[in-house]
């Protein structure tokens, strides 16, 4: 016995047509024998077929290599070719790095370099001039230096640093040894710094220094007697000129 395809009544095996709604079981029973078969899915349902294949997709464009076959890779003069991928780093042999400069010591200008080399001069002078004659007296005798009024009893100051007798301001030659000492001080950290910060320190410096000297100078041609009596010695020219040298030289390596 076999059963309808279409509304499942049992025919007999040679009936051609369903009983029940005349559906031709000749022509189904051939479309069953040629049809592949399914695996049914539990329950009884019939699964559909899988759909048909779409088109192939395209295959993917080989990436050439780079750089292209037959090719040579050019690097820029002086600089390191990329070595391969995955390939460790080996340090080119022969290839010149550019050195690193440290942050503000950069070339510096002629100009910057004079200026240290005066502000060194400038240091050692004020320094040497504590020890120079700083009061002549008359005729050239009885000189009298700027540490002697430090060292030596009868021109001893109160204080080692700075006397107002008699209404004249005066400087003794301890000050102007300090002073000279910090000028040379911070023009050798300006030659091996290259840096610019020691020169703006050693600016106002120069000008304290400018300031002691003139003082003292005023004191010593207005002091008693005048001009007559006493003369300013050499110690305290080489103290202003080697001042203004000094203030001279910072401003230049501040400019370099």
């Amino acid at each position: 016995m076999g059963f309808c395809p279409h509304c499942g009544q049992e025919n007999r095996d040679d009936a051609r047509f369903c009983v029940n709604c005349g559906t031709a079981l000749q022509a189904a029973r051939q479309e069953t024998q040629t049809a592949p078969p399914y695996p049914s899915p539990p329950g009884g349902a019939a699964e559909p077929p899988p759909p048909p294949p779409g088109p192939a997709a395209p295959p993917e464009a080989a990436v050439p290599p780079y750089p292209p076959t037959g090719t040579a890779a050019t690097t820029p003069p002086g600089i390191a070719a990329p070595a391969a991928p995955g390939a460790a780093y080996r340090p080119a042999v022969g290839v010149a790095y550019p050195a690193r400069a440290a942050s503000g010591t950069g070339k510096r200008k002629p100009v910057f370099w004079v200026g240290a080399c005066v502000l060194v001069l400038a240091g050692l002078l004020v320094l040497i001039s504590s020890f120079l004659p700083w009061i002549s007296g008359p005729f050239g005798f009885g000189s009298v230096s700027g540490m002697d009024f430090v060292t030596k009893e009868q021109f001893r100051m109160d204080n080692l640093f700075f006397d107002y007798g008699n209404g004249y301001p005066f400087f003794s030659g301890l000050v102007s040894l300090i002073l000279g000492v910090l000028l040379a001080f911070l023009a050798v950290v300006l030659l091996a710094s290259r840096r610019k910060w020691p020169a703006g320190l050693a600016l106002p410096f120069c000008i304290i220094s400018l300031g002691v000297a003139i003082t003292n100078l005023s004191s010593i041609l207005r002091g008693p007697g005048g001009a007559d009596m006493i003369s300013a010695g050499s110690g305290i020219y080489v103290f202003i000129i080697f001042s203004l040298l000094g203030l001279v030289g910072s401003i230049m390596s501040l400019a370099g």
